[in-house]
């Protein structure tokens, strides 16, 4: 059986992401069989769908064969930012002498469990 350029560029790409390509053989005929229950037609446009949203593992592609997601295309990514409204706090909101690393936060514990009479140690 033959493959498209799109099947055969994600097998490429699965084999190149491995330090050695014989760790990706297993994933590659994963991929190539499930043109036996999906059809090659339909394996090659899952595959076209996971490099493009450079999901290129069996599982992606076997779940957008096995959701019909082959011929939709991707959701575009938000273009702008979301709009200002009260919930969102700026910079300004957050005054820098109020954060409180982990160290910082121990410290203030173990100094309060001491007012209480209890020894850590």
């Amino acid at each position: 059986a033959t493959v498209g350029p799109q099947t055969q560029g994600a097998i490429t790409q699965v084999l190149q992401a491995r330090t050695h390509p014989q760790q990706g053989y297993r994933t590659a005929l994963g991929i190539l069989g499930l043109a036996k229950t999906h059809g090659p037609a339909r394996l090659e446009a899952a595959c076209r769908r996971a490099i493009q949203i450079n999901a290129i593992t069996y599982r992606s592609i076997a779940s957008i064969l096995k959701h019909g997601l082959e011929d939709r295309a991707p959701s575009p990514a938000p273009a702008t930012l979301p709009a200002d409204h009260a919930n969102v706090r700026g910079s300004s909101y957050l005054d820098p002498g109020d954060l409180v690393g982990p160290a910082q936060e121990r410290d203030q514990l173990v100094g309060e469990l001491r007012l209480h009479g209890r020894d850590l140690a």
